[in-house]
């Protein structure tokens, strides 16, 4: 959930409104980075027929606000699933 712009406070919430458990932040950033490292080891196709390169440009807070570029690449695979190959963050925009 932090991925998707929630924070852990309330990812911890939600996930305790679900389970009706009780849920500490260190659990829910374990559970965040198992998944992180598990989706970028993961293995690719050896072709994609079809790539797009794009980016959005958001604030971001690091120490001051400023513009900086997100980049995603998505492919196409030969069966017609998309899939997304990474996201960085750019230096500045």
């Amino acid at each position: 959930m932090t991925s998707e712009n929630v924070s852990e406070s309330k990812s911890v919430e939600s996930a305790e409104a679900v389970s009706a458990k009780s849920v500490d932040d260190q659990l829910i950033d374990e559970l965040v980075h198992r998944a992180q490292a598990e989706w970028q080891s993961r293995p690719l196709d050896p072709v994609y027929p079809v790539v797009f390169i794009d980016a959005i440009h958001v604030k971001i807070r690091d120490g001051a606000v400023a513009n900086r570029p997100i980049y995603v690449a998505l492919a196409v695979t030969a069966e017609g699933r998309r899939e997304i190959l990474g996201l960085w963050a750019g230096d500045g925009g």
